[in-house]
């Protein structure tokens, strides 16, 4: 007896990409922090307004990527999606949609220009790491791409329930 349901929850983990973010705010942090420690009439308020502007970007941008995450569900009725925030409720895709569904190796930058809600010439693409995912196929042309970070797990529970198999 296999699995009936498949869950799987991804969010961007990557250290090179939280190093991108932490990075440029320790730099724009260290003037202030340095002045604060050797000059004890230094106020906040006399930094720039462009400070202040470059610290809520990086903040907004470090809360956007904690807050992204792909969250894929297939059972009996089909694959249910949602990558927050982009998707305020799941997205259901019912088998019968589809004329072809199947694990595959891809290449993120070249096929879709990276990693997130990404639109390329192989069509709609959620992703958040890694290069396997869920190729949907539906009769009405359009192609989808939901990155999996279980390609083994996706692929036996797809064949089951796409051929229409019963667990």
């Amino acid at each position: 007896m296999g699995v009936r349901v498949f869950q799987e929850r991804q969010g961007f983990t990557q250290w090179w990409l939280w190093l991108v973010v932490i990075v440029p705010l320790g730099i724009l942090l260290y003037q202030p922090i340095t002045l604060l420690i050797k000059q004890p009439d230094f106020s906040l308020g006399d930094l720039d307004k462009s400070f202040w502007i470059a610290l809520g970007v990086l903040i907004v941008v470090h809360l956007f990527l904690a807050q992204c995450h792909l969250h894929t569900e297939i059972n009996e009725n089909g694959i249910h999606y949602q990558f927050k925030p982009f998707h305020f409720h799941p997205k259901r895709v019912n088998w019968g949609e589809l004329e072809n569904v199947y694990v595959r190796k891809y290449r993120p930058v070249t096929e879709y220009g990276g990693w997130g809600y990404r639109v390329g010439f192989g069509g709609i693409a959620y992703n958040v790491k890694g290069n396997q995912g869920i190729q949907l196929k539906f009769k009405s042309g359009k192609k989808l791409l939901i990155g999996t970070q279980r390609p083994k797990e996706v692929k036996e529970i797809v064949n089951k329930y796409f051929k229409h198999e019963r667990i």
